[in-house]
């Protein structure tokens, strides 16, 4: 339960990004089903939000710079394991 109010507030501060001088970040790790579900859910009621299973860091700031997008990332941990350019972006 605690779970939605957690991804209820998370899209509530997607809307109020710019009042923040940081931004949360939202991991989801719950079975393949479930996550699946979440990130539809999330894609449809974060603001402006960005569904993306594979980015590169070039398109990553593109993104960012030119639409102000809320981020969507699926299956980062396989990116991060088999690019080192990205590898270096998510550990930031």
């Amino acid at each position: 339960m605690e779970e939605y109010h957690l991804m209820t507030l998370w899209i509530m501060a997607s809307y109020l990004v710019d009042d923040f001088k940081t931004v949360p970040t939202f991991y989801l790790s719950h079975k393949r089903e479930r996550k699946e579900q979440a990130m539809r859910t999330l894609s449809q009621l974060a603001y402006r939000a960005f569904l993306a299973a594979s980015v590169t860091p070039s398109a990553l700031f593109r993104a960012i710079e030119m639409w102000k997008v809320t981020l969507l990332i699926d299956e980062a941990e396989y990116q991060i394991k088999n690019d080192s350019e990205s590898a270096a972006l998510y550990q930031t």
